[in-house]
């Protein structure tokens, strides 16, 4: 994924986060601009968080682990062989 793609995805991540807080506005009154602003990084981080545990995942399922091929016997590893 290149940066471009990562953070489009950063910008529709938080314009979701912001179109839930003013659907959370419309419900409260209470509510200021600032506290839009401020609601909107709450719920902007915990997406975030949850995408990035999603990609974690995604990667770790995806990238195969590297065996590397050698003489790996115990008494070699623990240093007597040499």
């Amino acid at each position: 994924m290149n940066i471009t793609k990562f953070v489009l995805i950063l910008l529709l991540f938080y314009f979701i986060s912001l179109i839930a807080s003013f659907i959370i506005k419309r419900w409260t009154l209470f509510l200021s601009w600032v506290g839009i602003i401020a609601l909107s990084f709450m719920i902007f981080s915990v997406i975030f968080g949850l995408f990035l545990v999603a990609l974690a995942i995604a990667y770790a399922i995806i990238k195969e682990p590297v065996v590397e091929k050698g003489d790996y016997k115990i008494e070699r590893i623990k240093g007597k062989g040499e």
